[in-house]
């Protein structure tokens, strides 16, 4: 997840909910920008055994070029400013954790539930969409 989210607040909330998130705990995941055409593999090289002195076999990758759109994700909390001026910081770090949870809930059931094959222009599909 990257992009403009205005103030560094706002950046610092969504590194925390990604970090928190499946995706967030992926190691060795390249992250591209939003909205960017990128090429990718769409089936790569292929290795073979050979005999010593044998000719090798070529392979040629096919390449396709792809982009990842932007994708919002939303939840908000509403709460009298009195409430939470009485209840001060706690109550603060309480909101901002219920908002953290309430997002990356949405994200990894998005990002891995089987039954999700998305919304075009609003819900991407799962990773795990249509498998068995």
């Amino acid at each position: 997840m990257s992009g403009d989210f205005g103030t560094p607040e706002a950046r610092e909330f969504f590194d925390q909910v990604r970090e928190q998130s499946i995706v967030g705990r992926l190691s060795g995941l390249r992250r591209v920008p939003f909205n960017t055409r990128m090429l990718r593999f769409v089936n790569g090289a292929t290795g073979y055994w050979v005999s010593e002195g044998a000719v090798k076999p070529l392979t040629k990758p096919a390449l396709e070029g792809e982009s990842l759109p932007s994708r919002k994700v939303a939840s908000i909390i509403v709460q009298t400013k009195e409430a939470v001026q009485a209840a001060g910081s706690v109550a603060e770090s309480a909101l901002q954790r219920e908002l953290e949870r309430a997002l990356v809930d949405i994200w990894d059931q998005a990002f891995i539930d089987v039954a999700n094959g998305g919304i075009p222009g609003n819900t991407p599909a799962s990773i795990t969409y249509g498998a068995t």
